[in-house]
Formats: C-alpha cells, sequence, structure tokens
C-alpha cells in the first residue's frame, strides 16, 4: 500500500463501508472467475474504490480481488484517515517480488 495522504475528518464509518460491500460482493463469484476487462469501482457518497487490470500480464480474480480487499481492511484500521493506491501481484512459486496484474486507489472525494 502506497499512502497518497492525510484526510482530516474523514468518515472512517463509510470507508469501512465501502470495502465491506466490496468485500461482500467479491464472495458472490468463484475465485477463479476474472474481474471484468473495465475493473472493479465502488462508491458510496465521497468514498471511492477502484481496481483495474494490468495489461497483458495475466487475469485478475475475484479470488486475488478478495484477498486484497482484507488486508485493506486491516490498512485502514492501522491507519485511519490515509488514502492510498495499492497494487495487486501474482506470485510464482517461491519467487520474492511477483508480478502486478493489477492495481488501485481508495480515496475520499471532497
Amino acid at each position: 500500500f502506497f499512502p497518497l495522504g492525510f484526510i482530516p475528518n474523514r468518515n472512517e464509518t463509510l470507508t469501512k463501508l465501502v470495502l465491506r460491500e466490496a468485500l461482500y460482493e467479491s464472495l458472490r463469484y468463484r475465485t477463479t472467475a476474472k474481474i471484468a476487462a473495465r475493473g472493479y469501482k465502488l462508491q458510496i457518497k465521497n468514498a471511492l474504490l477502484s481496481v483495474a487490470h494490468s495489461t497483458g500480464v495475466g487475469d485478475l480474480t475475484w479470488g486475488m480481488w478478495t484477498v486484497v480487499l482484507r488486508e485493506m481492511q486491516g490498512y485502514v484500521e492501522a491507519y485511519p484517515g490515509y488514502d492510498f493506491e495499492f497494487e495487486v501481484r501474482k506470485y510464482r512459486g517461491e519467487e520474492i517480488e511477483g508480478y502486478v496484474i493489477g492495481a488501485g486507489f481508495m480515496e475520499t472525494r471532497p
């Protein structure tokens, strides 16, 4: 996760709601099902969550997205008030770096 900036007085309840709703939606799909080519976006009021595929490197699946969403919940708990960017990485075997198959952000809009 990469912080984008601190948002004073951000509604953390709303931020957590967006993550929870996205997680509930992700659990409706098979873990191996691909996310649509346009990616995924959810906005509730001024909280926006978005993820998109990286071009030509692999399929971003709902299962991968579910794992990232659960990690985001921990990040939001640990760093309240921070908007952030993130990468979705896929690892082969014992790789340490992996490769980016998607990227996105969670931000609060004015």
